[in-house]
């Protein structure tokens, strides 16, 4: 049975010397997660590997589903950032540059390959915060790809809102969903993948990125149209 999410807290520490424990005990599953997967790391393996006591974990943590919540919160701003970076700007997408669309497609999935192992547990983890964050960064991404295509095709010379139920945003906002299930399907299945031809990681990233652009490519030529 899960456990819920109101059963789950993370205690701000407020005091410096608190905040630096807090950091090394957060740094250390980090790095304890690039050899192995979360359900394998025990309290103890973090404790001395931090050089704390377990005492001074679940003062911070109420458990071990608490200190991975803090691990994906980490993890959706540093993926939120990497949307909102001078490279990765609106701007950095150009709706008519091909090559553009794709390296955007590629960022995501160098992101989740990178934390795999963290976000593996995280879909497993059965826990809404987890989907409502996963949930707002899709539409976060979604989001942002629409406005880059607005600005491309424009509407009467403006750029439309990428909010807009609009069939231009539907679209995109399917590809980007459809993308990002392929991905976590990858982390979730493993080697046992569900497909009866076997796809390396570049074939996987170049199919995904076909998608989101072909959704941009049907509506560009539209709005060149127009």
């Amino acid at each position: 049975m899960a456990q819920r999410a109101t059963d789950t807290q993370v205690i701000a520490p407020r005091q410096a010397r608190s905040r630096a424990t807090m950091e090394r005990i957060v740094t250390t599953t980090e790095e304890l997660l690039a050899e192995k997967p979360f359900e394998e790391i025990t309290i103890a393996e973090i404790s001395a590997k931090a050089g704390c006591a377990p005492t001074a974990i679940y003062a911070r943590f109420s458990d071990k589903t608490a200190l991975l919540l803090e691990l994906h919160a980490r993890f959706i701003r540093r993926a939120a950032e990497t949307a909102t970076s001078p490279t990765g700007a609106i701007t950095g997408i150009d709706a008519d540059d091909e090559a553009s669309i794709r390296h955007e497609v590629a960022e995501w999935t160098e992101l989740y390959r990178t934390n795999h192992r963290l976000l593996r547990s995280m879909l497993l983890s059965d826990n809404p915060t987890v989907y409502r964050r996963a949930s707002e960064l899709t539409k976060q991404i979604s989001r942002r790809l629409a406005t880059a295509l607005h600005h491309s095709i424009g509407v009467d010379g403006t750029a439309a809102h990428p909010d807009e139920d609009d069939a231009a945003a539907r679209d995109l906002d399917f590809a980007v969903r459809t993308a990002l299930a392929i991905l976590q399907q990858e982390l979730i299945f493993g080697p046992d993948q569900p497909t009866r031809f076997e796809y390396g990681p570049d074939e996987i990233a170049h199919r995904v990125a076909d998608g989101v652009v072909a959704a941009f490519r049907r509506h560009r030529h539209i709005g060149e149209a127009n």
